[in-house]
């Protein structure tokens, strides 16, 4: 009992640096942008955590032994192998990929208060409402047979679009119906304005699983029917074939029942635009990732190609996670990350599971982990909401895996 309580005695970390860090962070790559200097990306990565460790320095050296801590070494160890092997290898990539997990460790071990009930979290909630505002008055636009899709400060629009995920984040159920339908209400705007169909599926994921106790069989009907409605309604005399998720699957769908040849893309390109052949880009792209996988050394299989191989094979990224994890990282990294996953989703709270199966689904279509901003803010909540990060009668804080159960057995999980 006596260490237990010197245990939980220990100081605990504070919100306030890492928002003013993540503050920091914003302004520099709002500033990348308008100065077209992107190597100020990682300058900003950096002065984010100097600026969170300098301010939680009287816990900075503090590591919270548990299954998560072990998952987010492993999955940082790949990279580093992989530029050691091949030094021709951007390293900026490694450090950018690697200080993810770098910021998962500290925001675990500083027990602070989850991210969602944290009073600060409305100053962090602003920080992403000026990044979509500033966005909006960059005028930078993705033009294409698709529409006009907003790329704002963001390379790519599917990058904004996890600005928009992300403002989820900062709710919890106790938060009035009201501000959460605003919440709602400002991510699918930002999404929509993004018009990036793998944001909006995986925004249908995190509310299938966050609602999926409230579904019955005369909800899923009449939610069918309010769908079937608004599709309707959004077509219009154009029919469903204007859709742009519809023309995709019509484009994939003729070009594979097509004689396959070298040129197929670039025909359907011709005949139907840049915007309709995504998809068929996509699986195109994914063969071509995993041929290039099955073909590397034996070595390579286990801890991948490096980071920045993808890049330097192919001139663009797979727009596909799992697969561009499996390349520059091995299964041994894949396995890793998937890893972490799992076991935060063992010690979050069920009602903030969702985070998850959204941020799973949009890596199916899309390089979640090369957007740090986002991934600093679901770091940030994964963290902070595992119950042995907080001192609790079944977890001491910092109390080893061998003598504590790594989970508390109660009913959130």
């Amino acid at each position: 009992m006596l260490a237990e309580r010197a245990m939980t005695s220990l100081p605990k970390g504070s919100w306030v640096p890492v928002v003013f860090g993540f503050t920091v962070y914003a302004v520099i790559l709002v500033a990348a942008h308008f100065a077209h200097l992107p190597g100020l990306l990682s300058l900003g990565a950096l002065a984010m955590i100097f600026i969170s460790s300098v301010g939680n320095h009287q816990v900075l050296s503090i590591l919270r032994v548990g299954p998560p801590t072990r998952w987010a070494l492993l999955v940082s160890v790949p990279p580093i192998l992989g530029v050691l092997l091949n030094p021709d290898l951007p390293v900026e990539a490694v450090l950018k990929f690697d200080l993810i997990f770098v910021v998962f460790l500290q925001i675990y071990s500083w027990r602070l208060t989850p991210l969602n009930h944290s009073p600060l979290r409305w100053a962090l909630f602003a920080g992403c409402l000026a990044i979509i505002f500033c966005s909006v008055l960059s005028g930078n636009y993705f033009e294409g047979d698709g529409g006009r899709r907003l790329s704002g400060v963001f390379p790519n629009p599917n990058n904004l679009a996890l600005i928009g995920l992300a403002l989820p984040f900062f709710l919890n159920d106790d938060d009035p119906p009201l501000r959460q339908a605003l919440v709602y209400g400002a991510a699918v705007v930002t999404i929509a304005l993004t018009g990036t169909l793998g944001a909006i599926l995986a925004c249908a994921a995190g509310l299938a699983y966050r609602l999926r106790r409230m579904l019955t069989v005369r909800r899923a009907a009449v939610g069918f029917i309010v769908m079937a409605l608004a599709a309707t309604a959004l077509v219009g005399k154009q029919g469903a074939s204007q859709l742009r998720l519809v023309r995709q699957y019509e484009v994939m769908r003729d070009s594979l029942n097509a004689p396959q040849s070298d040129s197929m893309y670039a025909e359907a390109v011709a005949a139907h635009g840049e915007g309709s052949t995504s998809a068929l880009w996509r699986l195109g792209m994914w063969r071509t990732v995993l041929r290039a996988y099955a073909q590397g050394k034996p070595y390579q299989w286990v801890i991948g190609r490096g980071l920045g191989s993808t890049f330097a094979l192919f001139g663009i990224l797979p727009h596909d996670e799992y697969l561009r994890l499996l390349l520059e990282t091995g299964a041994l990294g894949l396995i890793a990350f998937l890893g972490l996953c799992w076991s935060a989703w063992r010690g979050m709270p069920r009602d903030d599971r969702y985070v998850i199966p959204m941020i799973l689904a949009y890596c199916v279509s899309e390089n979640v982990l090369d957007n740090f901003m986002f991934m600093a803010l679901f770091v940030f909540l994964l963290a902070s909401t595992q119950p042995a990060v907080r001192p609790t009668a079944e977890v001491p804080w910092n109390a080893p895996v061998r003598r504590a159960a790594p989970w508390p057995k109660d009913a959130r999980c």
